[in-house]
């Protein structure tokens, strides 16, 4: 919106925006709500006019009070605060053809929604009937030997057909029981020999079990003898400090051989 030069501008832009409000297919509250229909036009064109309107206002206003010396300010302004009722009213009606018409559009979507999903699961009932024929048919062919009887089905050699039968699987049967049977005395003779196994290596751990019981009493008996040789022939005297010193005697006799090995070399 441009600037208004003049409050004569100003009165004729407000007589505009009534007139524009007027004309838009709003009702009034005169009205009653429950009358109200479903618009053809969407209300959210409805809603952007009078926000544009609206949004006006304020600017109108301001220009407006420059002009509060003039006599037809009271008459203009007078006017502008009916426009606005104007629009409060449109607005909060407009606000509910809103939601009317988007719950139309909401059952409309939900419906036909509903009708392609039903119409969709027709169509897969009669693909999956389809299918299951197919493989019935397919099924049949196999069974029958492509689609014919068999030699089964003829009442000629009905009763040798028959017998043939029996003596394949009753030779198939027997086959079956041999190897079952030769199975079984594997696994039989696997678990004697497993056991015999388990029997040895459980003689050789009593052996070795009675083999490191000798060897611990032997051992105490050798430390008993060590204890009583230090007890009773030395009376004790075997300490640490007399161990260093026959260690220190060891080292000065060594030392001593290899002087006299360098002084007296071999002749």
């Amino acid at each position: 919106m441009s600037i208004p030069t003049s409050i004569k501008v100003i009165d004729g832009i407000v007589d505009q925006y009534r007139e524009e409000v007027s004309q838009l297919d709003i009702p009034d509250f005169t009205t009653p709500s429950s009358s109200y229909k479903n618009p053809v036009v969407s209300p959210y064109v409805n809603e952007f006019k009078l926000n544009r309107i609206i949004n006006d206002i304020p600017t109108i206003k301001l220009q407006l009070n420059k002009y509060k010396g003039n006599k037809t300010y009271q008459d203009v302004s007078d006017k502008i605060l009916q426009l606005q009722s104007l629009l409060d009213e449109k607005f909060y009606i407009n606000d509910k053809l809103i939601r009317i018409w988007v719950s139309s559009k909401t059952v409309t979507g939900l419906t036909d929604n509903a009708d392609n999903a039903a119409e969709e699961k027709t169509n897969d009932e009669a693909i999956e009937l389809n299918n299951d024929e197919e493989n019935l048919a397919s099924l049949r062919k196999r069974l029958l030997s492509g689609g014919t009887h068999t030699s089964l089905d003829d009442t000629t050699n009905n009763k040798s057909s028959i017998d043939k039968a029996n003596n394949y699987h009753e030779s198939i049967q027997e086959d079956i029981l041999s190897e079952l049977t030769g199975f079984a005395a594997s696994l039989k003779q696997s678990a004697v020999t497993l056991s015999s196994k388990l029997l040895d290596d459980n003689a050789v751990l009593n052996k070795t079990g009675d083999s490191l019981m000798k060897n611990e009493t032997l051992m105490k008996s050798v430390g008993n003898n060590l204890n009583n040789y230090v007890t009773n022939k030395s009376g004790g005297k075997i300490s640490f400090w007399f161990l260093m010193k026959i260690l220190l005697a060891s080292f000065l006799l060594f030392f001593a051989m290899v002087v006299l090995i360098k002084i007296f070399p071999k002749m």
